[in-house]
């Protein structure tokens, strides 16, 4: 269960371990998910419009930066804690949000696969050390991420706590897509 506050505008110990627990176990669950796939299984799509598990990885290394990127800017300006005002989600809004697969957006362009990595070891290494650069920067954090901000293409407005929340979910989103190929009638054997 997701810790809460009594204070929106701070975050818990709670909830700052909820968070770091996420970011820590996305990249060893996506090397999981990948493990012992063929090229074949890795390449195969349900459908034409589909990504595959190895296009799904690939998008989850280019978020994973651009997404970082935009809390790095976010916890770059001074702190604007009437901001606050304008975030119309609450942290468990977004968990649902993420975690469920019932909720789509397109991606943007600039993190839709396109083959940029020569092979799907080579993006979840990527993946790691992005994730790795990326923990140390949480974990090192003497910001209040809650009065800093970030503009999320679905939810608008979140503080960088939101934000993060959502990177390290984000890789959750795309296992549960990842299963749900691998459960595909004519998935390779």
């Amino acid at each position: 269960m997701f810790p809460t506050a009594q204070d929106p505008a701070i975050v818990t110990d709670e909830q700052r371990a909820y968070l770091l627990d996420l970011l820590t176990t996305g990249p060893a669950s996506l090397r999981a998910a990948a493990a012992n796939l063929t090229d074949a299984q890795l390449a195969y799509k349900a459908s034409p419009n589909r990504w595959s598990i190895g296009e799904n990885i690939e998008h989850i290394v280019l978020v994973e930066s651009a997404m970082f990127q935009g809390i790095q800017k976010g916890l770059s300006y001074p702190d604007n804690p009437d901001k606050r005002a304008e975030i119309r989600v609450s942290d468990l809004d977004i968990i649902k949000a993420v975690r469920s697969r019932n909720m789509t957006l397109p991606a943007p362009e600039p993190v839709v696969p396109a083959g940029q990595f020569a092979s799907v070891s080579g993006a979840l290494d990527a993946f790691e050390q992005a994730r790795t650069a990326n923990l140390s920067v949480v974990e090192n954090a003497t910001e209040n991420l809650r009065t800093h901000f970030a503009r999320h293409p679905a939810f608008g407005w979140i503080d960088t706590y939101q934000a993060l929340l959502v990177l390290g979910l984000h890789p959750v989103r795309h296992l549960k897509q990842i299963d749900e190929i691998k459960a595909s009638a004519d998935f390779p054997a």
